[in-house]
């Protein structure tokens, strides 16, 4: 079944597709345009924030309680979550009650109350939750990788951090006023996959305010210019609270063109399965990690494909077994000799098995056509922008269902594309190397580490 798509006259608009599950769910997911990134300076946070105050009250719901209730008591999953280039608050339900659901969120989202008691007493617990977040090493690190691979941009910038929430920051009266302007209907689209018709959806929808508010001109920018880099850039952090080492290794990427295929096949080649020749290497073979794991985030024009993993201190760098210098030979060797045929074999059949593995559940699609689409807008644009493209063009990708992506888009992959993937992307000038230890190494020895990577 095709996913189907309707924009209402105001711009708001809904991605449909039928479920293939026999059991009678919704998964439903409301995108606000709008995360950290598009953030004035002044107002850093706020995005996280006002996701916080959406569960506050609204005039036909008056407190946090009442909110909660309505979906407690049809056993629906409810929750949020802000994010760099977008703002997600979704439902999973009976789809008996899925108009229920489109009716809170709707109300929710346009009609949050913002009572100043709830706004004080919700700012502690943001400020609570940022707090905690600094005892998470890893989130730390992570962050810190951004900085690095974003440098110049917005992106490189935390979503939240509890620096940005000292004495008189987030005005009352500028968090409001940010929450108008940006929580429009032009601004959101909605993301349904469901056991229901799509005419029923549109009905239903059309019966709230979210097709109705008249469109506002403040669009969001989304296109993000990268400071240059010349060669690796090295970071490391001093943290006496962890007790192994943590390591990043990260390349400056594509945004949400088609080569996010090709390198999401090669992510299979390095990591992930137990096959993989991180795996193989680092543990199978020196017995150095436990595990290595590789994210790879794309936004609009640009992304990051980072290596991670944690290691006995005292393995991080030293002789020629020691972590540092063998994964800089992983890395040459990639950069100098690809990849194989067997490989991309294997790491094709890994994709295809855990696509269909995802596709158990309904909300892996849901949330990959709402940010498919989110990608297809207008405003995106393929490859590593340095300066912002002249025009912004039409549609990149059609909104291609889950099921039929891997025929679509990973199948006909051949080995010269992921070989000449690497040598566009893992070069010096796009790679940063961020080491947090309690004594981690110096960036001089580091930097003498990685002088054999020659691409």
């Amino acid at each position: 079944m095709p996913i189907k798509t309707h924009i209402y006259d105001n711009g708001f608009g809904l991605i449909y597709e039928k479920s293939k599950s026999s059991l009678s769910l919704s998964s439903i997911n409301l995108f606000v345009k709008y995360g950290s990134q598009q953030e004035p300076p002044q107002l850093r946070g706020v995005s996280h924030f006002i996701e916080h105050m959406c569960f506050k009250g609204t005039k036909k719901r008056l407190s946090a309680v009442d909110i909660s209730t309505e979906y407690d008591k049809i056993g629906a999953d409810f929750n949020a979550f802000t994010d760099k280039h977008v703002t997600c608050y979704y439902f999973k339900c009976d789809s008996v009650y899925s108009d229920k659901c489109i009716e809170i969120l709707a109300d929710l989202l346009l009609n949050s109350t913002f009572v100043k008691k709830e706004f004080e007493k919700e700012h502690k617990v943001v400020i609570e939750e940022n707090i905690r977040a600094l005892n998470d090493s890893t989130s730390t690190i992570m962050d810190e990788t951004d900085a690095l691979l974003y440098a110049g941009s917005p992106l490189a910038n935390t979503i939240d951090h509890v620096s940005y929430h000292k004495a008189g920051s987030l005005n009352y009266e500028d968090v409001v006023e940010y929450y108008k302007t940006v929580y429009v209907p032009q601004n959101m689209f909605i993301s349904v996959v469901t056991d229901q018709s799509f005419e029923s959806i549109k009905k239903v929808i059309q019966k709230t305010a979210l097709p109705n508010i008249r469109p506002y001109s403040m669009q969001p920018t989304n296109l993000v210019v990268l400071a240059p880099q010349q060669d690796i850039v090295f970071k490391t952090i001093p943290n006496n609270k962890v007790e192994n080492a943590l390591l990043t290794v990260s390349f400056r990427v594509c945004g949400a063109d088609a080569d996010r295929y090709v390198l999401s096949l090669l992510q299979n080649v390095l990591s992930g399965p137990m096959s993989s020749r991180l795996f193989v290497v680092l543990r199978e073979k020196h017995g150095l990690v436990y595990s290595t794991n590789i994210d790879i985030t794309h936004y609009h024009n640009v992304g990051g494909f980072t290596i991670f993993t944690q290691i006995d201190k005292t393995k991080l760098l030293g002789n020629t077994k020691t972590l540092l210098p063998v994964l800089v030979d992983i890395l040459d060797d990639l950069v100098k000799h690809g990849i194989t045929e067997k490989e991309l074999k294997d790491a094709k059949g890994y994709q295809k098995g855990q696509m269909l593995i995802s596709m158990e559940d309904i909300d892996e699609p849901c949330y990959y056509n709402g940010e498919n689409f989110l990608f297809s807008t207008p405003s995106a644009s393929s490859g590593l922008q340095m300066q912002p493209p002249a025009s912004s063009g039409a549609r990149m990708q059609p909104l291609v269902p889950l099921s039929d992506l891997y025929k679509q888009c990973y199948q006909s992959i051949t080995v010269k594309q992921v070989n000449e993937c690497i040598e566009k992307y893992f070069t010096r000038d796009r790679m940063s190397v961020c080491v947090m230890a309690q004594k981690p190494p110096t960036v001089a020895a580091i930097t003498k580490c990685f002088a054999k990577f020659s691409p």
